[in-house]
């Protein structure tokens, strides 16, 4: 995969105010060109050896795909969750004005 692809990520969190305020702090960082947040998904998964099922905010990440590391690197420290999710994928194609926006919007791994 080349660094030039778009990716789409995505994680959970547990209210729209966790989500609203990542959401802000990667279009302010220059870490995603949109962010996306679908409320009321229900999520079951097994938890320190306990089956748990919570509602949470699922926020869809448009990046690039040396976006999506740094993404990674943010999540870290800024993601309410001790482990969080963070799924990408490199989109198998994007309109090619949509993927110029999204380059245009988000700043390259190691730039400045």
């Amino acid at each position: 995969m080349a660094s030039s692809d778009v990716s789409i990520g995505w994680t959970t969190v547990s209210s729209v105010s966790d989500a609203e305020a990542l959401a802000g702090r990667l279009l302010e960082e220059n870490l995603a060109a949109c962010v996306q947040m679908d409320p009321g998904v229900r999520s079951v998964f097994r938890w320190k050896g306990e089956i748990c099922s919570e509602e949470e905010v699922r926020l869809w990440v448009k990046t690039t795909e040396s976006g999506a590391h740094e993404v990674e690197s943010f999540f870290k420290n800024a993601h309410p969750y001790e482990t969080p999710q963070w799924v990408w994928v490199t989109a198998t194609g994007a309109a090619g004005d949509y993927a110029k926006w999204v380059f245009a919007e988000v700043k390259l791994y190691g730039e400045n």
